[in-house]
């Protein structure tokens, strides 16, 4: 029997401010949106951080997109960090991104959650 071990690495409840939305009032305007990013990749071999996908690189990659162009949408934005993730890990793996905008549908906030693998 062949098995193969993986783990999930994750930041959770990551706020960045981001210029995002269809609205004419948003544009220009920064808005905070929080994420929930995951990656799954092979177990590490070794106990060395360059062995595997530090947490603060998922960090990094959330602070850069929205640093970046203007996204219209809140998936397109997702899709974005997703990608950005997934091209810190070395090998095979995939990465979850969740994003909310808490005053999508005030009181409540809305959101999207976009995947993305690679083999």
């Amino acid at each position: 029997m062949t098995s193969a071990a993986s783990i999930r690495i994750y930041a959770r409840d990551l706020l960045v401010t981001a210029e995002i939305g269809i609205n004419l009032a948003e544009a220009g305007v920064t808005q905070p949106l929080y994420l929930d990013i995951e990656a799954d990749i092979p177990l590490p071999e070794a106990d060395a951080i360059e062995a595997t996908l530090d947490y603060r690189d998922l960090q990094s990659a959330a602070h850069e997109e929205a640093r970046g162009e203007r996204a219209l949408l809140i998936e397109t934005f997702a899709r974005r960090v997703a990608r950005r993730c997934l091209d810190r890990i070395a090998g095979p793996g995939s990465v979850t991104v969740e994003v909310r905008k808490p005053w999508a549908i005030a009181p409540a906030s809305a959101g999207v959650v976009f995947r993305l693998s690679k083999s």
